[in-house]
């Protein structure tokens, strides 16, 4: 599989450039193409991805103009030219990061013209590639001014844009920094989304999920009052957005989330029964193996349950690491009539993949069932 550092490699370089030189020579603005390429791909083939963009980004700085208005007015040009797409545009977020973070550090570095010209230019990229990461600064930075900018997006004619706004805010957005003043607060996160429930793009819908799944794992309590109201009165499509934003609470158990979601706890507990097998026993890294589960309602009543699989996964021999890391993967919400069994099926694949690389072993797989924890089998994984 071709690594994720290369989706920023040469011809990204080479594309960027002549992007921004020709932008540059349209508006009349310095821009050295040779000097640019030549900083930007020194040292670049031992950097991983986001260090690529943000080293790609420094030397881009380095051959814009120096005024930040000057000098972003050429990148928004460039983007309007549509050179190059997805991850080609990183370093330009990079570089915007990049101002946000100097005028952290130095205020003086940013005037209201240049803060306006740095959000502008959030707004033009986050329709070509995203902006949820080099937005984050400016809300450290200027956190009132910010946040009055994204509410008036909440309404923008541009989907990408009014993703943004909950993307953007989200406290714990993988590859970007955390958010620690929002999850101190999250009352200006809650605000924003609030606005955005509805919304008529399911792109933008699952950003609102995804943003209040974070917050539930530093505010459970106010998550579920959020979503017990918006699941009350809810359509489909916004019951789909809850369901998917008390993902992390129903993996845990959390008997308020199942709740919502239609659980019965306490009555499946008493009256369902679960039962699985595990197939083969014995599996190469890089094979699957396939999960059976048969759950039977005893009571006369219907029974309403969560079933999650739970994998036990080998960590990696060290002094310092456990035996074993757990990860629920979703299975199935379902109805089980009084008396009646439902039987489903699923593949765990045990392949090397980015996020996870597996070690020999037993690896333990358990059901979840509203909660309760039921043993299906194990797999020894071998190389």
């Amino acid at each position: 599989m071709e690594p994720f550092k290369n989706l920023v490699a040469e011809p990204v370089v080479r594309g960027l450039g002549a992007a921004i030189a020709a932008s540059a020579r349209a508006r009349g603005a310095r821009f050295s193409r040779g000097r640019f390429e030549a900083d930007a791909l020194h040292d670049l083939e031992g950097l991983e991805l986001i260090a690529r963009g943000a080293h790609v980004g420094r030397a881009l700085r380095a051959q814009l103009p120096s005024e930040v208005p000057d000098a972003l007015a050429v990148v928004i040009d460039a983007l309007d030219r549509g050179q190059l797409s997805g991850f080609g545009w990183l370093p330009i977020s990079a570089l915007i990061e990049s101002i946000g973070d100097g005028a952290r550090a130095d205020p003086s570095t940013l005037d209201d013209q240049g803060f306006e010209a740095c959000l502008l230019a959030c707004r033009a990229l986050t329709q070509r590639f995203t902006a949820e990461w080099c937005v984050r600064p400016f809300l450290q930075l200027r956190e009132k001014d910010t946040l009055a900018r994204l509410t008036e997006w909440t309404r923008d004619p541009s989907e990408h844009v009014r993703r943004l706004c909950s993307e953007g805010t989200r406290t714990r957005l993988p590859w970007g920094r955390r958010l620690d003043v929002f999850i101190a607060k999250p009352a200006p996160v809650l605000a924003l989304i609030e606005r955005l429930k509805d919304d008529e793009s399911e792109y933008v819908r699952r950003s609102v999920a995804n943003s209040l799944n974070d917050l539930s794992k530093d505010h459970p309590d106010r998550v579920i009052e959020v979503c017990a109201r918006w699941w009350k009165d809810g359509d489909a499509a916004r019951r789909k957005l809850v369901k998917h934003a008390l993902r992390t609470l129903v993996k845990k158990g959390d008997p308020r989330a199942l709740g919502i979601l239609g659980a019965d706890v306490e009555h499946a507990h008493a009256h369902v029964s679960v039962t699985g097998s595990v197939a083969p026993k014995r599996v190469a890294i890089g094979g699957s193996a396939r999960v059976s589960i048969s759950a039977h309602n005893a009571d006369a009543k219907d029974a309403r349950v969560v079933i999650d699989l739970v994998v036990h996964y080998v960590k990696k021999r060290t002094k310092t690491s456990g035996k074993t890391s757990a990860k629920v993967f979703k299975g199935k919400t379902i109805t089980i009539g009084g008396g009646e069994s439902v039987s489903f099926e699923r593949t765990l694949a045990f392949a090397d993949v980015s996020i996870r690389k597996h070690e020999p072993g037993a690896h333990a797989i358990e059901a979840k069932v509203n909660g309760k924890l039921v043993p299906l089998g194990s797999v020894k994984l071998t190389r």
